[in-house]
């Protein structure tokens, strides 16, 4: 095993919850052979390590394993814990069990029990049926026609043989329309995490294109997921927040009609309900956003990383809500629980970067400049600058103001003169970076308070003029508030 396998391996074994560890240590324990358990050993060892250090690991097991002994035990450790994630992890879906069952039915095949086939071949088609999963209604299909043939069901094959061979075209119909819109939600992906980064992208053909396709005649409720859900993200991506609630509406409805979908397609459930309620509380409908959020909190999840995926999305729409409603008393509620939720280790890179943005601009406002700079070094100091670049490039603004109220001209000075160094090498320098490259240059150039004055109305009338600029608001403006800022500086 290379050094990267080896890697993959120390990573698999860290990755794995505590249930799961538990679990994977008992079928290791089960699936041993000889007194010694090898693979429970070099599991235990790779679990205690703090980093993958190949030589440290082998040096503990070096009087038992020849290096290349050592190599082929673990090759096979990686391949038996995810076989004992598979087991562990059966009953999480439809999809899997379901494709356990064409497993079974194959062995009984092979054993001739072809009634036993037919019996699962039954159920399974139903099961596939009732949720539109049209790949495996295909299969089950085939396994009728199938066991008709070896059983001699002449009557079944003369009768139903059209009618079943109808359903696999119209399963093929039915998959190719949810892969057409899978594609599109896939290039809408794309959209979203680069053509919004850019000023004036409209979609007008696209959404025109997509609105061909109507929901109520789609042959799965899946299918109608990814239209709403891609629909919502081109209104987004073009900057029409209306047209995007609706559409993320209908979507929830979607959900709500189905709801076994909520589980099957979790991700796509929650990132409705997480985007619903942001365009909520930025209409400011605190009493529905409030609802939704409730929803998310109560959300049944088996796994701590969704857990935490869970948790990262409602404390931070319950935050964006308490910091509207002007609610203290529950933002440092939030904020104290965001500061324990930043040590964990389940968080997701991108939202400890927003909650430590969040952490900066908060403690700034409420005179913790220290703790505010130290939260706000911790975002500028991220190595991936393709993270969130609105907060990455508003952190850099932030920076010069956090300065400037601390009376460190000397090093804002320094840091004007050596700009470049602050900016992702890959990044134009765009209009409002222009402007408060500017802006603070002059800051701290200013002789007189009149002078001080003249260029924080400058400021103040640059807000005013690009607040519907989708994105100076998106990359500045939404993430810090200049104009609480500004309110001291008249």
């Amino acid at each position: 095993m290379s050094k990267g396998k080896n890697e993959h391996l120390f990573q698999l074994i860290h990755a794995l919850e505590k249930s799961e560890k538990r679990y994977v240590s008992l079928f290791l324990q089960k699936n041993s052979i000889g007194e010694k358990n090898n693979y429970l050993r070099l599991f235990n060892i790779y679990s205690n390590q703090k980093n993958p250090d190949e030589n440290k690991i082998y040096t503990k097991l070096k009087k038992d394993f020849s290096r290349n002994k050592f190599t082929v035990t673990r090759h096979y450790l990686y391949n038996l814990i995810l076989k004992a994630l598979r087991f562990y992890h059966d009953q999480d879906s439809t999809e899997r069990e379901l494709q356990n069952e064409l497993r079974e039915i194959s062995v009984l095949f092979e054993k001739k029990l072809f009634a036993h086939c037919l019996t699962k071949t039954n159920e399974g088609f139903k099961r596939a049926e009732n949720n539109f999963l049209f790949t495996f209604l295909l299969e089950f299909c085939d396994w009728r026609l199938r066991l008709a043939n070896v059983m001699m069901d002449l009557d079944y094959l003369q009768n139903q043989r059209e009618r079943n061979y109808q359903l696999q075209w119209d399963s093929i119909e039915g998959l190719k329309e949810q892969k057409v819109l899978q594609s599109k939600n896939y290039e809408n992906f794309v959209l979203i995490k680069t053509q919004w980064i850019k000023k004036g992208n409209v979609l007008p053909d696209k959404i025109a294109e997509l609105k061909k396709m109507k929901a109520g005649e789609m042959k799965s409720p899946q299918a109608q997921l990814s239209y709403y859900q891609v629909l919502s993200g081109y209104y987004f991506t073009d900057g029409n927040e209306k047209q995007a609630m609706a559409c993320l509406v209908k979507l929830n409805e979607v959900f709500e009609k189905n709801v076994e979908m909520q589980e099957t397609h979790f991700n796509q459930y929650l990132a409705c309900l997480n985007n619903l309620t942001l365009l909520l509380l930025d209409k400011r409908d605190f009493e529905k956003a409030e609802k939704n959020i409730s929803v998310m909190r109560q959300l049944k999840v088996r796994t701590e990383e969704r857990s935490a995926r869970v948790k990262e999305r409602w404390i931070s729409a319950a935050l964006r809500s308490a910091l509207f409603r002007n609610e203290m008393a529950e933002q440092e509620t939030l904020m104290n629980e965001i500061k324990e939720f930043c040590e964990t280790k389940k968080i997701s890179t991108v939202y400890r970067l927003l909650f430590y943005h969040e952490l900066s601009s908060w403690h700034f406002f409420y005179g913790n400049r220290k703790t505010a700079i130290t939260y706000l070094n911790k975002v500028l100091n991220e190595s991936d600058k393709s993270l969130r670049p609105d907060i990455q490039r508003s952190a850099r603004i932030m920076n010069f103001v956090f300065h400037y109220e601390n009376n460190n001209t000397e090093y804002i000075r320094f840091m004007l003169k050596n700009f470049k160094r602050f900016r992702w090498k890959k990044e134009e320098e765009d209009k409002a970076e222009h402007f408060f490259f500017g802006f603070f240059t002059e800051l701290v150039n200013a002789e007189t308070k009149k002078v001080k004055k003249d260029i924080f109305l400058n400021l103040k009338k640059f807000i005013e003029e690009n607040k519907k600029d989708k994105y100076i608001s998106q990359f500045y403006l939404d993430n810090f508030d200049f104009e609480k800022w500004l309110k001291g500086k008249n």
